[in-house]
């Protein structure tokens, strides 16, 4: 072998050897990855997604099964009309022999024949048609059961989203409860400074506010008591409680003089009166007057809140019909309604309203429903039930005189006082988130409204307006205004007023309260 060919193969084994080594060292560093780096865990579906999903392929379902339904529908026509020309020809070759009794033989055989054919064509053309009718029953059952799938998934969602709801209520409940505590905590520190002890006037405001705290911190618990309540049923599939808050005497702030009015109503509905003779001068009817806005509605609920009576709230235009006998026959249900229960209060709102026979333009349907209202107040000194009408009007000479004079007590209910005025802000602002600025600004929102005869409606609308308020500049400025400010009430009050100020000067003002 010569020297060169020694070399060739030399480095033709070198090179296998390199090759050799490279292709070890490749499989034991260049494996596949056993993920996709690029991709990353997806994060689970929540519950309700899952069920929109769910609901989606069931949508899907029934959609194909209707096609099908179509499809069968056409098909089924179809072979019925077959069918139906099939048993036209019999009929008409069964006449045909039946009224040809002379036929040749062989044409009478041929006929048969042909009548035997369609028969067979009949019975298969029949079962055909009765597999089809069976298909698409089959086919509406089975789309009656994805449609209460649906229904079920729908019901599902549904329930995911009120205890999503309750969830979030809940929890803005908590933050406001933190907010609360914060506050509180905050003042207990201010009170032991030396500068806030020495200042009564600031040291008074800090314990009221702590007061206000205190009842906004037990309402806010009560609220978050019964939401936990809601979400709990629901989590369990228990029926529901009735969360509809119970108006009571506690939530009517001041008319303490009215409340004492109606002690002798209370103590009709609370306790079984043994008094000899006794339904002689029960109470029949309470008649609450004055002018709109006062809370004469929202005083006769507290009422019945407190004595737990069944209430049947009325409006005079119930009892306007159109046609002669019928307001007549709605009175007559109202009182069967109340004689179902032991005790009732039938509240008619705007009691005026009611067609007064002293009126030359009465007309005879409007004289029939006041004969017939009177007849039965008159009847209840022999009903053994606890019926009581009340009335609430804001012009109480246009009330049918006979009708008037048949409630036992007229209770004027007025405007607030100049010096309830601040009471009733701070009574009402409870459930709101307030800085303790805005409790302080009270004060002064109350010298605005003062000498204006302002209704409690009033007032209430100018404080939840304010929250409106609220609520839009939270979103925009959330670090600086998460809480009802002076500044809301203020830009309120100042157009229901019907002050026109200045934008700047308002802008201003908003920004200087965000900074307090």
């Amino acid at each position: 072998m010569t020297l060169n060919k020694k070399i060739y193969l030399s480095l033709i084994g070198l090179l296998s050897l390199g090759l050799l080594v490279l292709l070890i060292f490749g499989i034991t560093h260049s494996r596949l990855p056993t993920k996709n780096p690029t991709l990353t865990k997806r994060p689970s579906l929540t519950q309700q997604q899952e069920i929109e999903n769910q609901i989606k392929l069931e949508q899907a379902k029934i959609q194909e099964l209707q096609q099908k339904d179509h499809q069968l529908k056409t098909q089924i026509e179809e072979n019925v009309k077959t069918l139906t020309d099939i048993i036209t020809k019999i009929k008409t070759l069964q006449t045909e022999l039946t009224n040809n009794p002379q036929l040749p033989s062989t044409i009478k055989t041929q006929k048969q024949q042909q009548l035997t054919e369609l028969k067979n064509q009949q019975q298969t053309q029949q079962t055909l048609v009765n597999n089809l009718i069976e298909q698409r029953k089959a086919l509406n059952q089975n789309q009656k059961e994805k449609q209460k799938e649906l229904e079920k998934l729908a019901q599902e969602k549904a329930q995911l989203q009120t205890q999503e709801n309750l969830q979030q209520q809940i929890s803005h409940l908590n933050q406001a409860l933190n907010y609360v505590e914060a506050n509180q905590k905050r003042i207990e520190e201010l009170k032991t400074q030396k500068e806030y002890r020495k200042n009564q006037t600031e040291l008074k405001n800090l314990n009221d506010f702590q007061l206000f705290l205190t009842d906004q911190k037990l309402a806010f618990e009560k609220q978050k008591k019964n939401l936990q309540t809601q979400l709990n049923n629901l989590k369990e599939n228990k029926p529901l409680p009735n969360t509809k808050k119970q108006v009571t005497f506690k939530d009517v702030y001041g008319m303490e003089s009215e409340k004492e009015e109606l002690e002798d109503l209370l103590t009709y509905f609370q306790t079984n009166q043994s008094l000899i003779n006794f339904d002689q001068v029960r109470p029949k009817g309470y008649l609450l007057y004055g002018p709109p806005g006062t809370g004469k509605t929202f005083f006769i609920k507290a009422l019945c809140g407190e004595t737990n009576v069944h209430f049947i709230n009325l409006i005079p235009s119930k009892f306007r019909q159109k046609y002669i006998g019928e307001g007549e026959k709605e009175v007559e249900k109202v009182w069967q309604e109340a004689e179902n229960h032991d005790k009732t209060i039938i509240f008619i709102d705007e009691i005026e309203g009611l067609e007064n026979r002293n009126d030359s333009n009465i007309s005879s349907g409007g004289v029939n429903v006041i004969n017939t209202l009177l007849d039965k107040l008159d009847g209840f000194n022999s009903s053994n039930k606890k019926i009581v009408l009340m009335g609430a009007t804001n012009n109480l000479h246009k009330i049918d005189s006979a009708l008037r004079i048949r409630f036992s007590k007229e209770i004027y209910i007025g405007h607030l006082k100049d010096s309830e005025i601040e009471g009733y802000l701070k009574h009402i602002i409870v459930p709101y988130q307030i800085s303790y600025h805005t409790f302080l600004a009270l004060k002064d929102i109350t010298q605005l409204c003062q000498g204006k005869n302002l209704s409690n409606r009033y007032l209430t609308t100018i404080i939840e307006e304010a929250y409106k308020k609220t609520a839009k500049w939270a979103q925009q400025n959330p670090e600086t205004h998460e809480v009802m400010l002076p500044s809301d009430i203020e830009e309120v009050l100042q157009l229901k007023l019907k002050t026109k100020p200045n934008h700047q000067q308002v802008k201003k003002r908003r920004a200087a309260c965000e900074n307090q």
